[in-house]
This record gives structure tokens, sequence and C-alpha cells, in this order.
């Protein structure tokens, strides 16, 4: 299965992809600490955490706002966010120093239609 998300050449948007597909998430980081405590995508769809510990949403029409709260007890501790693509692999979303004050990354998400 591959990759819903894809950079987008837009500059509203982080990512865009097919409206309405799902999308499965996850974090991981270099100590292997990092979780994700929730994630936020606008209704209907909500994000909802799967028995595996990932995340998933479906992706909206137009303009969305993804954003998702880590947990890392290691300060300093590269970190990613990721989206899992289902056939073993992974996309990397976002690659940060995970940082305590400010443990929750947004991202623009374009659906198309």
């Amino acid at each position: 299965m591959p990759c819903k998300l894809s950079p987008s050449a837009d500059p509203k948007a982080d990512f865009e992809g097919a409206a309405p597909q799902k999308v499965e998430i996850n974090v991981d980081s270099d100590s292997a600490a990092a979780f994700i405590v929730s994630a936020e995508y606008p209704p209907p769809t909500k994000c909802q955490k799967n028995p595996s510990g990932t995340w998933s949403f479906t992706i909206l029409p137009g303009y969305n706002q993804l954003g998702v709260l880590v947990e890392n007890p290691k300060a300093g501790d590269p970190t990613r966010i990721v989206e899992v693509c289902g056939d073993g692999t992974t996309h990397i979303l976002r690659q940060y120093n995970f940082d305590p004050q400010g443990p929750t990354q947004f991202f623009s998400i374009k659906g198309l239609q």
C-alpha cells in the first residue's frame, strides 16, 4: 500500500493527498521513548487511536490542520512523525529535536478531489 501524503507545492499546505483516503501516522525517536498522546483533525473524521498504537484520520477536501501532541521523556531527542504506508515502509512527515516546551506539531494538509 503506497503512502497517501506527498509534499505539496502549494505554499498554504505542507502535504496533500486525495480525499477521502485514510492515513495512518506514528512517531519514533532515537531513544524509542516518544509516543503520540493525541492527534486532532477536523470533524467529522477526527483522529482515532488504533489498537497497534498508531493513529489514523481520513483526508478531507480542502485545507485542514492536523495537530499531533508528542511526549518524549528525553528533551532534544531526534524525533520523527511518520506516515505508516502499510507495506512495511514509513514516510517522514517531520523530523525534529523534541522540545518539551513545544510538544505539539502542526501540519497543513490539502485534500484533493
